[in-house]
């Protein structure tokens, strides 16, 4: 979910842009490919779902993901009236797999699930992703100085931060012992959240209406699970860093 202290950001920000005036408008879609750098899931606790309450939990220390294709379009639109502001829509696509990871993992009283018969321990944990993807509603900046960007000789910075709805879908999650034997997997589910997503990069141009473009996106979310684990309800946040390289159309 959005934090109080984003949304607290994200107002400053809209309140502060308001303010200035002047620039040229221009409208712009770009389509780009690249890597899902790393997901960190963080927090990652399970408890009982059942109407008794928390009679056990479960908790695991970071886990954090391998490399993985990422994509991503975006369509926006810069304001003439808002000094190098505007408005982004995106969309984002990756598949960050957890392989394999060793981690220390805390339980309390007798859980069920897939830790069920389990006590504190060390375990292998992999995360089977069928992919995360994020629709994104930004505001956007752009520098729009010109004697800065002729020192820059054809590059053009540009950020945006704003909200992001993601869509994480799990294949399964896979508990196995040090010495690799099973000790349980779950089925499958999907979950969404909105959470805060930030882009910063930097376009080059090839013509007067063709750019390509290198960007980093970082994406931070809290995501539940109430039917991938009988019995289990689990709680974790994901921020996902990822880079992408593309080409975009500007009118």
């Amino acid at each position: 979910m959005v934090k109080p202290i984003q949304l607290s950001v994200l107002l400053t920000i809209f309140i502060w842009i308001v303010s200035f005036s002047s620039a040229s408008a221009e409208s712009y879609m770009g389509l780009g490919v690249g890597k899902s750098l790393r997901q960190t899931i963080s927090e990652f606790e399970g408890n009982d779902d059942s109407a008794y309450g928390d009679s056990f939990q479960v908790s695991i220390a970071d886990l954090d993901s391998g490399s993985s294709t990422a994509s991503g379009i975006k369509l926006g639109h810069f304001f003439k009236d808002l000094y190098g502001f505007g408005l982004e829509f995106n969309y984002s696509f990756s598949n960050p797999d957890v392989v394999k990871k060793e981690v220390r993992v805390n339980i309390t009283s007798a859980p069920t699930g897939v830790f069920a018969g389990q006590s504190t321990g060390d375990f292998l944990v992999s995360t089977d992703i069928n992919y995360l993807s994020t629709f994104g509603a930004l505001l956007v900046w752009r520098v729009t100085d010109r004697q800065f960007l002729m020192n820059l000789d054809g590059l053009e910075p540009y950020a945006g931060i704003g909200i992001g709805l993601s869509f994480l879908d799990i294949e399964k999650f896979t508990v196995l012992n040090i010495d690799e034997s099973l000790v349980g997997e779950t089925s499958s589910e999907n979950s969404s959240s909105v959470g805060l997503l930030i882009t910063a990069g930097l376009n080059y141009t090839l013509t007067k209406h063709m750019k390509v473009y290198g960007e980093f996106k970082y994406k931070d979310a809290n995501f539940e699970f109430d039917e991938l684990d009988e019995g289990v309800e689990y709680e974790f946040d994901a921020i996902e860093s990822s880079l992408v390289f593309g080409l975009s159309y500007h009118f």
